[in-house]
């Protein structure tokens, strides 16, 4: 077995609570304290495998994410975390080595960003481990990047172990955000918007609205109608009612809970596309945000991409931000010439 895959393993089975310690030492990666210093974090070499929370404090955002038999999650929602984004933390943070001390005088913290974490505004980003006890294992704070003081393609960091006023300059760069979205997959799903065949607006006052593909037009996009128009109606430019049909195809979401049903309900609506796979969303409004549930209810000849979605979304309601909250409110009158 070469060294490069047993690293690769080692690092792999950190993810999944394995001895990952231990093939850092296997691997000499450990480098010699005349070269570039100390660990800044000796301590998790060995006991990376002990941690079971991690919590990360950046300005007004802050995240918690805990280790259970069933993998890592993000508090207290349980979603499930990027394995990769977990592994290329903890790494991080075990590979971070000092290479020269820097300011110790806290007036001096935000040029490098290390300064207190928990201050509205603050730029740096306290990431703090703990075993399954509780109990604090490592607690650093992570600052800007460095430039200038590494060759090839090494990273440099400024950071500050959060219980010590001393500020190093380090090898390596850890890069821990205090928000969902740098955690976890936000997707929602994501159908090629080339395969929208229809999207359905049913809404909770009884008006509908379809719009259906109908052809291409002088350019080769795809040209969808309104159905249903008054006579002598015209409806907006193709380009609107194109965007209409295919922005639901793809979804990112703000925040995740547990499927609790809640919430005024707005609308339903329904996406087809031209393998027949059909996705229904119902569209919640609580306390002025806007949340979805989703839900396959044909797959068509897709049934690949339906077990994908199913297995995203079952069980669970999204936040929306405004922006795409809006394309799943659509009325009639979102798609009528206004000029005529």
């Amino acid at each position: 077995m070469t060294p490069r895959l047993v690293m690769y393993l080692g690092i792999a089975a950190l993810v999944s609570a394995g001895a990952a310690g231990a093939v850092w030492r296997a691997e000499n990666v450990q480098p010699a304290v005349a070269e570039s210093g100390d660990w800044l974090l000796p301590g998790l070499v060995d006991n990376v495998n002990a941690v079971a929370g991690i919590a990360v404090q950046a300005g007004e955002k802050s995240i918690e994410l805990k280790r259970s038999e069933a993998g890592w999650t993000v508090e207290p929602s349980g979603y499930p975390v990027k394995d990769i984004k977990l592994r290329d933390v903890l790494v991080g943070l075990v590979r971070l080595t000092k290479l020269e001390p820097r300011t110790a005088d806290a007036g001096k913290y935000e040029i490098l960003q290390v300064e207190d974490a928990a201050k509205p505004g603050a730029k740096a980003r306290q990431v703090t481990l703990t075993d399954d006890k509780g109990a604090v294992t490592g607690n650093v704070i992570l600052g800007k990047a460095a430039t200038g003081f590494t060759t090839g393609s090494e990273e440099a960091q400024y950071v500050r172990l959060a219980d010590d006023k001393q500020s190093w300059l380090v090898r390596g760069a850890v890069g821990a955000g205090g928000e969902l979205k740098d955690w976890v997959d936000t997707t929602v799903m994501r159908v090629n918007t080339g395969e929208v065949k229809q999207v359905e607006f049913r809404h909770s006052d009884g008006e509908v609205l379809t719009l259906t593909k109908d052809g291409k037009d002088d350019k080769g996009n795809d040209r969808f109608k309104v159905e249903g128009l008054p006579e002598g109606v015209k409806p907006a430019d193709e380009r609107t009612v194109r965007y209409g049909a295919t922005d639901l195809a793809n979804v990112e979401f703000t925040d995740v809970r547990k499927a609790t049903g809640q919430g005024t309900s707005v609308s339903d609506v329904m996406l087809e596309s031209d393998k027949g796979l059909k996705v229904a969303y119902r569209v919640m409004e609580e306390n002025d945000q806007t949340w979805i549930s989703v839900k396959v209810t044909e797959k068509g000849s897709d049934a690949e991409a339906a077990e994908k979605i199913t297995a995203r979304v079952d069980g669970w309601e999204f936040a929306l931000a405004d922006y795409k909250a809006k394309q799943f409110k659509k009325r009639l009158s979102d798609f009528l010439n206004m000029q005529e």
